[in-house]
């Protein structure tokens, strides 16, 4: 920017005494010390204040003070993304004291003022998964470490594939930690050749990690080119941003197959840490997924599976399959049968203490010391893998079968997955 001063001819009656020639900027635009800078044609000093000072010991009748100095457009990054070309203006005034009040400071003569227009508009260039730690990148499940999360970044090997299954309730999402807190305007997909497509969603995000809520009312469904531009509603600004799958195509018995690219801005620059909280549950193992476990000595069959309204899992025990007794709720999977103890062992939620039963029904606390010994000994709980039904080998186990879509026992289903469990 360019300021000049000078006497307004026949009309100005003082000269000017302490001149000050004070720049007033908008909000969005700042004087920042050491980046910025100034050049007068006649020697003065700078002041920063909410607005800038160029000080000056005189304006005679005959000078003319120019100052050519440069601001920082939205330094604190406070101007709202999306708004487009914002109009600013910029006011000029001489503030001096004169020979006729010596030592008081007012503004003299007129106000002068710029108008112009500061770019507003939206950012979305690619955030680069790509360059991202793995350990950034989370989901609901996996098929396996072949398929997790971190797969669905544009340059990995295959894709993120979620658990395939069916049933009400159930919710596929995808988490991206950008370790700082960043705006996210678009996201672009990628066809991943054999697998199904996402062709609805809607975004999440999260500032702390635990708790996420939806960034708008509206489910985006993703266009031909596979660009989906988030309308302004959408749009958010948070560390988190989490893609949660609502529609794909093909059938429902098919994996899922997710790559893509997040578009937007980082806004901070300091990066944090990884979330170790933010996990992704791999379906080919017992834990926190489908497994089953059986007691050969009372042939009593133990399973768990995932309870996508309750979010947690449940576990049942049954005979024959014509009743089933819901296990205590604290367990979080079957460890396996001992056929030395004639007991089953189980962990709790937290994975901190183990627990036995001889009869499925009735439980107890292993010392902790037996409890060490407890997974070399046992016939361990096998995982029921989330796969396609074509790729599923089915489980078999004494009398029974886990397949795709359930439990069978004598060759007919004792319960079934869509339906599991309340």
């Amino acid at each position: 920017m360019t300021a000049r001063l000078s006497h307004e001819m026949n009309v100005s009656s003082e000269e000017a005494n302490n001149a000050i020639m004070r720049v007033f900027l908008p909000k969005y635009v700042s004087w920042v010390n050491l980046s910025d800078t100034w050049t007068p044609n006649i020697t003065g000093n700078l002041t920063t204040n909410p607005y800038i000072d160029f000080d000056f010991d005189y304006l005679f009748f005959t000078d003319i003070l120019e100052v050519n100095f440069s601001v920082t457009i939205d330094p604190d990054k406070i101007l709202p993304k999306g708004l487009g070309l914002v109009n600013a203006t910029t006011i000029l005034r001489l503030a001096c004291e004169t020979n006729t009040l010596p030592g008081t400071m007012k503004y003299c003569g007129n106000t002068s003022f710029v108008q112009y227009q500061i770019d507003g508009s939206d950012c979305n260039s690619p955030l680069g998964l790509d360059t991202m730690d793995d350990c950034q990148l989370s989901a609901s499940t996996a098929i396996d470490a072949t398929s997790a999360a971190a797969n669905a970044k544009p340059a990995a090997t295959g894709a993120w594939s979620p658990a395939v299954r069916t049933g009400p309730d159930w919710e596929h999402y995808i988490t991206v930690d950008f370790l700082r807190k960043t705006r996210v305007t678009e996201v672009q997909l990628f066809a991943v050749s054999g697998m199904r497509k996402v062709t609805k969603f809607k975004m999440q995000f999260s500032h702390s990690g635990h708790f996420f809520v939806d960034s708008c009312q509206i489910d985006i469904a993703v266009p031909a080119d596979l660009l989906a531009k988030l309308p302004g509603e959408c749009r958010f600004e948070a560390r988190y941003a989490r893609l949660v799958v609502l529609e794909a195509d093909g059938a429902d018995d098919a994996p899922i197959g997710v790559k893509f690219e997040i578009n937007g801005c980082f806004l901070d620059a300091a990066a944090d840490t990884c979330n170790a909280a933010l996990r992704t549950v791999l379906t080919n193992q017992p834990v926190g997924w489908r497994h089953v476990a059986l007691d050969t000595t009372l042939n009593i069959l133990y399973f768990c599976d995932f309870n996508p309204k309750k979010k947690a899992v449940l576990c049942y025990s049954s005979v024959d399959g014509a009743t089933w007794t819901a296990l205590p709720s604290y367990i979080g999977h079957l460890v396996g049968y001992d056929a030395a103890t004639a007991k089953m062992y189980a962990m709790d939620r937290k994975g901190s203490a183990m627990v036995s039963s001889a009869d499925g029904a009735n439980w107890a606390i292993v010392d902790d010391a037996l409890a060490a010994t407890i997974p070399s000994v046992v016939t361990p709980a096998v995982a029921v893998p989330g796969k396609g039904s074509a790729a599923l080998t089915p489980v078999v186990i004494g009398g029974w079968t886990a397949d795709f879509n359930g439990l069978m026992y004598g060759g007919v289903y004792k319960a079934k997955w869509s339906s599991c469990c309340s």
